[in-house]
């Protein structure tokens, strides 16, 4: 046991224990010293303590909060330093799509975030994607001033949908994220900017930024969005084009835990005054603005062993006549797509496993994002789709999950005079967040 002197004689001093020597005895002088040893010992630990609870939080409330997952989250339950958590996912698939099984080990995530004092932090998550790629899905400062209104700057999530900004493994169904938001809500969508949140009642939630708009046109003119969805536009925050801002919030009101009614919207030019090209050709279609209103409408329950959700989501674009003459084929103007799903614990009914639950679940999804196409182009029936899943959502720990699901897709696509074209996946995985 190392004790410095120094410590030793001002501890002594302090606490009334340095007597006059000739007043006390060789025994009383050994036991107050030993008692002094003891509570510095004790104040030592605590101290030690303290200094890594500000380091890295070891216990943790897992609940997402402001726009953040679960895990991401963590950073608003630390006084101050640092905060690391993460999450993961891996799923095997058979697929008649394209007729190969694949598996892929698709993200790994980590979080980091930082509490510089009792109003300013940062949030960061850094992701792998497929084993080999790196990005920076975001990276913002909190000021928080006050209940109602906190500023958040930086690389954000835009807030739209219900997975966009809550997309660890464990509070979704399914090992794919539900195709409305794949297709009409880009996740996942991030781009650069400054913005408002907080909460304007006890139940009543928003954050509203301002971030520099998606992109419609590339690098050679064309367009970057096709028949099938709108995910090319992101810029995801790299040398993004910032001609043109887009503006973007949401609203949630949350009268009961685990019951959310909401929406959100998108609204902003994405042509970024960038020069657009006929296809195979150097002819100009001029620079188009390319304007787009996305909004949807969201509703979560999840309570009494009840886990359900519903969404309805539609894109409106303008300039599609060019874009179309881009590409050579057609995009719509009008994206629109909606799904409902539930899901139901029953593991209270068939084991006392308190810390499990199981879900079988069931999703519905109407898809059509080729709709309303420029004349002299053809809709491509294959983008007006059912899909149609069911699974098992399976967590023998709250952070941790297995999933299995089939996906079956059902459009009015003829392929080689079939009629209807019926597609089939089937996927098992497993994720987890700490």
């Amino acid at each position: 046991m190392h004790k410095a002197p120094a410590l030793l004689t001002a501890a002594l001093a302090a606490t009334g224990l340095a007597l006059p020597a000739q007043a006390q005895t060789p025994n009383d002088t050994e036991q107050r010293l030993e008692e002094l040893e003891q509570k510095v010992d004790i104040l030592s630990e605590e101290l030690e303590g303290r200094r890594r609870e500000g380091l890295v939080s070891e216990e943790y409330d897992y609940q997402p909060a402001y726009g953040v997952g679960p895990a991401g989250a963590k950073i608003y339950q630390v006084d101050q330093g640092l905060s690391i958590g993460g999450y993961g996912h891996g799923f095997y698939k058979n697929s008649s799509i394209d007729g190969a099984d694949e598996t892929d080990f698709y993200r790994q995530i980590f979080y980091f975030g930082y509490r510089f004092n009792d109003w300013i932090l940062l949030n960061t998550e850094i992701e792998i994607e497929h084993v080999e790629e790196i990005y920076v899905e975001f990276a913002y400062l909190d000021f928080l001033l006050h209940e109602k209104a906190n500023i958040r700057a930086g690389m954000m999530l835009s807030p739209l949908g219900l997975v966009n900004e809550i997309h660890e493994p464990p509070t979704y169904f399914g090992n794919i994220r539900p195709e409305v938001e794949k297709r009409i809500i880009p996740t996942t969508s991030r781009e650069n900017g400054v913005g408002l949140w907080g909460n304007l009642t006890e139940t009543l939630e928003y954050r509203l930024y301002v971030q520099n708009s998606f992109n419609a046109i590339d690098g050679t003119g064309q367009s970057t969005i096709d028949q099938g969805d709108i995910r090319g536009v992101r810029q995801k925050g790299a040398e993004a084009q910032a001609d043109d801002l887009a503006v973007t919030g949401r609203l949630d009101w949350k009268p009961l835990s685990g019951v959310i009614l909401g929406g959100s919207f998108w609204t902003g030019d994405m042509g970024h005054e960038q020069e657009l090209f006929e296809n195979g050709t150097n002819n100009s279609l001029g620079t188009p603005d390319v304007h787009m209103d996305l909004y949807e409408a969201h509703v979560q329950y999840k309570r009494h062993g009840w886990w359900l959700r519903g969404m309805f989501a539609q894109a409106q674009i303008d300039d599609t006549q060019a874009l179309s003459d881009s590409l050579g084929s057609g995009v719509s103007d009008t994206m629109t797509g909606w799904y409902a799903e539930a899901g139901y614990d029953i593991m209270p009914h068939i084991a006392e496993l308190p810390e499990q639950s199981l879900y079988p679940w069931v999703r519905y999804t109407d898809l059509d994002t080729n709709s309303d196409v420029p004349s002299g182009y053809p809709e491509d029936p294959a983008q007006d789709r059912v899909i149609t899943e069911a699974g098992l959502h399976y967590m023998p720990h709250p952070n941790v999950v297995v999933k299995a699901e089939v996906k079956m897709f059902d459009s009015e696509s003829d392929q080689d005079g079939a009629g209807e074209n019926n597609q089939t996946e089937y996927l098992v995985g497993i994720g987890y967040n700490f």
